[in-house]
């Protein structure tokens, strides 16, 4: 089992329920927004 990382298809994505962004499961996406709430200025801010 260590190597058990070394074969996942394809990332974790997540779709921002506010904006519809997708973005890495568990990661701020690019406009600030975590789990419908905005917690970090964006990258146009």
């Amino acid at each position: 089992m260590h190597r058990a990382h070394d074969f996942l298809s394809a990332p974790p994505l997540a779709v921002e329920p506010t904006t519809g962004e997708v973005h890495l499961r568990h990661h701020v996406s690019p406009t600030g927004f975590y789990r419908g709430k905005k917690v970090a200025k964006g990258s146009g801010e």
